[in-house]
């Protein structure tokens, strides 16, 4: 295949970037999702989840064993429990909140979705 071939094809996005939030967004708008869910585990429920399965890791740049990610048109949160507080704060981008799980006055995911979101599709 010649180098040309190459060209018109775009990179995908980084990790946790601006542009991969943005272009996620699109796919969901065009899905006619108004909400995404992204856990930790794998398709299997794995708790160790192999480099390539790790989509909440692609989504958010944390990387961290425990997580779930909701992206919606105008959040993108990121739940944890305290042994990551730290480490998600770090690796998280600007456009992501973390939500601190187990912490008093911090909603659940379920809580939140259900909260946020009525007769929508997630």
């Amino acid at each position: 295949m010649p180098p040309s071939a190459f060209s018109s094809s775009p990179l995908p996005p980084v990790a946790g970037s601006s542009a991969l939030l943005a272009a996620l967004r699109q796919g969901m708008e065009a899905q006619g999702l108004d909400a995404l869910v992204v856990p930790s585990e794998d398709a299997h429920l794995s708790e160790y989840v192999p480099a390539r399965d790790r989509r909440r890791e692609y989504v958010t740049g944390f990387s961290g064993s425990a997580g779930t990610a909701v992206v919606t048109p105008e959040h993108a949160l990121l739940w944890t429990d305290g042994r990551y507080f730290l480490q998600a704060s770090q690796e998280l981008g600007p456009d992501w909140v973390l939500m601190k799980a187990l912490e008093k006055g911090v909603p659940t995911v379920e809580a939140w979705l259900a909260s946020h979101l009525h007769q929508t599709k997630v």
